[in-house]
């Protein structure tokens, strides 16, 4: 089989020429649309694995059943959040981040005995503190919106999508002895509302061909009239209570690294109406 190669500019001319299309005729080549998906007791739309293609039901399955039945919305990660400042120096800070299916989160940042959350309830992003940041957005936008678990509620939700290839690879196909990954590669024009910030987004999706599980998301945004290549990538995952979580996530921006959440435990439980992603009452 003739190697494929995958370049930056690859990458961004694809992610563009999807934008156009999908604002142009309101579909995508090859897109899919899925029939509405299982609710659950709690009125939460569940996945229904025969109802994706083929390939995606594979994936889906990887993750274990946590989107698929109710239990275990929940995940709670405590670790550390490293961001890199301008000049390379990087911060370090203890965090608690806690996520609920679907596009629920919450991060709490300790520092100095003090206590920041920035927390998204559905609906819009908040911080305890009462000014949300671009930056704050833009972690919002990476840890809710550019997951697996968005992706596949996407995908019942009938967003635009297409199938790219499989077995790409990372390099220019030149050497004879690569050993990296290879993966199969989905675009989907995801919707981020969170406020202030609403857009269709298209993204690319990087599924290890091997493993099937997501390992990089890849898409463009503007920023100050400049564009900005993002990639969130999830190199490693580990199995908590029988479902696939990941150990790591890092943001990249043109190249760089921005931020990395490690985590050091990990914690699934049932969904709870318990105020955890309510923006709070400030004085």
């Amino acid at each position: 089989m003739r190697r494929k190669q995958i370049l930056l500019s690859v990458t961004l001319l694809i992610v563009t020429i999807g934008t156009l299309l999908v604002l142009a005729s309101g579909r995508l080549s090859g897109r899919t649309r899925v029939p509405s998906p299982t609710a659950g007791p709690t009125g939460i739309q569940y996945i229904r694995c025969s109802r994706l293609r083929t390939g995606l039901c594979d994936a889906l399955k990887v993750l274990g059943s946590r989107l698929q039945v109710p239990g275990k919305e929940r995940l709670t990660i405590t670790g550390s959040l490293t961001r890199t400042l301008p000049g390379g120096v990087t911060d370090v800070v203890t965090v608690r981040v806690i996520t609920e299916f679907p596009h629920l989160m919450r991060i709490e940042e300790q520092r100095l005995g003090q206590v920041r959350v920035v927390g998204f309830d559905g609906q819009q992003a908040w911080t305890n503190l009462g000014v949300v940041t671009p930056p704050d957005l833009d972690l919002v936008e990476s840890i809710a919106f550019d997951s697996a678990d968005s992706f596949f509620v996407g995908q019942t939700q009938g967003a635009a999508t297409r199938f790219l290839g499989s077995r790409f690879r990372l390099d220019d196909g030149k050497d004879p002895n690569y050993t990296g990954p290879f993966y199969d590669i989905y675009q989907a024009v995801d919707q981020v509302n969170m406020g202030a910030r609403s857009s269709f987004r298209p993204k690319l999706y990087y599924f290890n061909s091997d493993n099937l599980r997501i390992e990089r998301v890849r898409y463009q945004l503007q920023r100050a009239t400049l564009p900005v290549a993002v990639q969130l990538s999830t190199p490693t995952w580990h199995t908590v209570d029988n479902q696939l979580v990941p150990n790591s996530i890092e943001r990249f921006e043109n190249g760089s690294s921005v931020w990395k959440l490690t985590g050091a435990t990990w914690t699934l439980s049932p969904r709870a109406d318990d105020g955890t992603f309510t923006r709070p009452t400030l004085p």
